[in-house]
């Protein structure tokens, strides 16, 4: 079977045409993105490679050449999950984490304090 090669170009669109951006937000985006597509081959059982390309003008533009041998079925669902991954508010799911957390050691306490009162 062949490989096929999927390029996706990350392009970070930035306030009032900037070309620059702080380099640690651009290391998190691109360390998340890596491991939602490195997450998706290990669920697909198949061995992930990789590259990316020499930069092109216009903003900051990355050219990854991802190669995996079904990736081409696959790439408007991985369009997808890697958007929605991209995306998510992680403060405001581990804020929701906590509240639900929260909630849970309020009524194990509601629990013990009518066991003693019984």
């Amino acid at each position: 079977m062949n490989n096929l090669t999927q390029k996706f170009e990350l392009h970070y669109y930035l306030k009032d045409n900037s070309h620059a951006m702080n380099a640690f937000v651009r290391n998190k985006a691109e360390k998340d993105f890596l491991e939602a597509v490195k997450r998706i081959g290990e669920l697909l059982d198949s061995e992930l490679k990789i590259e990316t390309e020499a930069y092109q003008e216009g903003g900051l533009i990355e050219i990854l050449a991802i190669v995996l041998p079904t990736l081409h079925y696959l790439s408007p669902a991985l369009n997808d999950i890697i958007t929605h991954y991209a995306t998510r508010n992680t403060q405001a799911e581990a804020l929701d984490k906590k509240i639900k957390e929260a909630t849970l050691q309020n009524l194990e306490l509601d629990n013990q304090q009518k066991t003693l009162e019984l």
